[in-house]
């Protein structure tokens, strides 16, 4: 059987996430008959390829590659924030705000001329997808959900843990308004002195105010997955309530750590999440802190969660999601001959 030739974007700056997501699908297909072949989004489609995959879409605006592909053409999408929350959520002043807005406008009108040339988009969740067809008014038939994996060699339960001076409670995030942590920070403020646990925020480029208060630690260098899977395995929680995940790998990744996790009930984080994790309202302080409060002290409770964690992150691995992704190939290009 001939390997199927696929060709994929691969741009030169990406955020993280997206980066891991295209080079564990691609390194999970190059073990069957597929064919990658990298090329950037301001170059020609390479020659005799069977499809196009752009694996790094969002808010970014399209590569012109796309509307000119002269093969069937798959783009994933990983989330649309912009269309879901208010901008005053997204960003500060008045000025970014109606970058938001603008912003908005611009992929609106390039999915217009786009739609039609996407034979399927890939969401990575439920959410997304129908965040996807409620947005920019794709029809849902065109959409594939496919769950993200995770990498079990590396984000599992066994071995080192982080080296702390007390108890912490622990967030993983970048850098962005919608990650909430405004509200964690009052939550945490709120726990009684005599018992607060200590609050870790590992927020690579920090950049926002000074952090205050005891007992919060701020590590703005991007860990090594390695080391950032010795501060899951240690934490006494995990706390992520964001306002908008499309995915949310630290979830999976504080699970698959054996951490008990609390997370949002909104977006696709109670989609992740499984029933494995204490859900709140990410808009209530006092929600937050209860559940902090709760995780703080009750060991059955932490216990109960790890063990529901396990099980659900062991349900998440990337050759299943590669996997997926190759049959959607084959059946685009199968539609196309």
């Amino acid at each position: 059987m001939s390997p199927l030739r696929v060709a994929v974007v691969t741009r030169r700056a990406e955020p993280l996430s997206f980066r891991n997501y295209r080079e564990r699908v691609l390194a999970e297909l190059a073990r069957g008959p597929l064919e990658a072949r990298a090329f950037a989004p301001e170059a020609p489609v390479p020659p005799g390829v069977d499809l196009l995959w752009d694996p790094g879409l969002g808010m970014g605006r399209p590569p012109r590659a796309l509307f000119r592909a002269p093969v069937p053409l798959v783009t994933t999408v990983h989330g649309l924030r912009h269309f879901s929350l208010p901008a005053a959520e997204i960003a500060s002043g008045a000025l970014e705000r109606a970058r938001v807005a603008l912003a908005r406008l611009r992929r609106r009108r390039e999915w217009r001329a786009l739609g039609g040339r996407v034979a399927r988009i890939v969401a990575v969740s439920r959410f997304g997808a129908g965040e996807i067809e409620s947005a920019l008014g794709i029809p849902r038939e065109k959409i594939r959900a496919i769950h993200h994996g995770v990498d079990h060699a590396v984000y599992r339960p066994e071995g080192e843990r982080a080296e702390a001076a007390r108890p912490y409670l622990l967030h993983v995030s970048s850098y962005q308004k919608k990650k909430n942590l405004e509200r964690l920070l009052a939550a945490h403020a709120r726990l009684p002195a005599g018992s607060r646990p200590d609050l870790v925020l590992v927020v690579p480029d920090y950049a926002g105010p000074p952090l205050a208060g005891p007992g919060v630690l701020l590590k703005s260098a991007v860990l090594a997955p390695l080391e950032l899977a010795r501060w899951y395995r240690g934490a006494l929680a995990f706390a992520f309530p964001s306002l908008h995940e499309t995915f949310g790998m630290p979830i999976l990744e504080a699970m698959a750590c054996g951490a008990p996790v609390l997370t949002s009930m909104v977006t696709a984080c109670p989609e992740v999440a499984g029933g494995a994790a204490l859900l709140v309202d990410p808009r209530s302080v006092d929600e937050i802190a209860e559940a902090l409060s709760r995780l703080a002290g009750d060991a059955r409770l932490r216990s109960e969660l790890r063990q529901r964690g396990l099980a659900r992150a062991a349900q998440f691995d990337w050759a299943t999601c590669a996997a997926a992704h190759a049959q959607l190939f084959a059946e685009v290009v199968g539609a196309a001959r």
